[in-house]
């Protein structure tokens, strides 16, 4: 359990389930704290960036690759332009695979890329609480699925993406050790057992009530007290 202290600054960083246009699972974490907890004066702020991923796709092993957000190019900044946190909720992985097959590069790079971030947090001093990515909820995507090879997308994913390669980053978060890491949280499992109220009709972005399925996973993470 992670102990909680008066004024501590909890920063969320991760992708469009993050970010969520600013209505996502740290909005609800703020809430509840507010409510429940507001003699510690907690602050989550939501650090998300939509598509965002720890894989640099500008890399030569990735040149077909469509491009997206990479972590790195903004973490320094945000971290010194910002008030500094205590911890960091990192949640990443559906946009790493860019909706295609697996190989052994990307599930190396996203494991080398995952240290490289615990390994920046240590130097830094900041606490980190890993989320395993979201499932791609496949009943919800609308065209006929993997049937356009090397041209995967959202709305064209590989039909295997959740066994292939997701499941692969679930197990990669789940099961590193770190010293800056204090505790992993599970929210792939809760959201497919409870797909049809956590999603809607985007097979990415969880509802409203998905959102606050991960809040309720994040929280059971904290026995917050005055130390």
């Amino acid at each position: 359990m992670i102990t909680l202290k008066k004024n501590d600054v909890i920063c969320c960083l991760g992708d469009c389930l993050t970010y969520a246009n600013n209505n996502g699972y740290p909005e609800y974490l703020q809430k509840y704290v507010n409510k429940h907890l507001p003699y510690l004066n907690l602050s989550f702020f939501n650090w998300g960036k939509e598509n965002e991923t720890i894989i640099d796709f500008s890399e030569k092993e990735y040149i077909e690759s469509k491009s997206s957000p990479f972590l790195f190019n903004r973490l320094n900044t945000l971290l010194n332009n910002q008030q500094k946190p205590n911890y960091i909720i990192f949640c990443y992985g559906m946009y790493c695979g860019s909706f295609g097959s697996s190989s052994e590069i990307l599930f190396c790079s996203f494991e080398d890329n995952l240290r490289k971030f615990l390994d920046y947090m240590l130097e830094k001093q900041i606490k980190v609480i890993l989320l395993t990515p979201s499932p791609l909820i496949m009943d919800l995507v609308e065209t006929s699925t993997g049937l356009v090879k090397d041209n995967y997308s959202k709305t064209n994913p590989y039909r295997y993406y959740n066994e292939e390669v997701l499941e692969e980053f679930r197990y990669t978060i789940l099961y590193t050790t770190h010293e800056a890491i204090i505790d992993r949280v599970d929210i792939y499992t809760p959201l497919l057992e409870n797909k049809s109220i956590a999603y809607h009709k985007d097979p990415v972005q969880p509802t409203e009530r998905g959102q606050q399925i991960i809040a309720e996973e994040v929280l059971s993470s904290f026995y917050s007290t005055i130390n």
